[in-house]
């Protein structure tokens, strides 16, 4: 650290062809003080391919087996094996333990060579009609943590 800046060095060893191939690479941050090693992922851009039922009452009840969840179907997600891997956003209503929205069940699988994610999500209560915005980002459980040199 120099006058109160932190100066890095990022050391990512690896060359492909933009948005052609998906992989990921080990990487490591170096700072005077502390080194840190992950893996960086690089991957297709997903799509939210369907959502079903895609229709809910105000209260979160939904026409699906259970009465109040929906199926999402999301092309080309990295593979996931916990809902600690992914976050759900209804709106701004983020999904989670001991909130009014959960993910029931995960599915991760392999479609004609590409990963697909499927997610049965309990639907939380509205204040209004209207479209929602329904969000699905990868957050990965585990993260790289930093340590000291020695």
């Amino acid at each position: 650290m120099t006058d109160g800046v932190l100066n890095a060095v990022v050391a990512i060893l690896a060359a492909s062809k933009v948005g052609q191939v998906s992989g990921s690479i080990g990487a490591q941050m170096e700072g005077p003080q502390r080194l840190s090693q992950f893996v960086f992922e690089y991957f297709t851009s997903p799509q939210l391919t369907s959502v079903v039922p895609n229709k809910a009452t105000l209260s979160g009840k939904t026409t699906s087996t259970d009465g109040r969840s929906v199926l999402l179907t999301i092309l080309s997600f990295s593979p996931v094996t916990s809902p600690a891997d992914v976050e759900v956003l209804f709106g701004n209503i983020a999904c989670g333990a001991g909130t009014l929205c959960n993910i029931m069940t995960l599915r991760s699988l392999k479609v004609d060579g590409a990963n697909q994610l499927q997610l049965r999500v309990s639907v939380p209560p509205m204040s209004g009609p209207g479209d929602v915005a329904i969000s699905v980002k990868y957050i990965r459980a585990q993260r790289g943590s930093w340590v000291s040199k020695s």
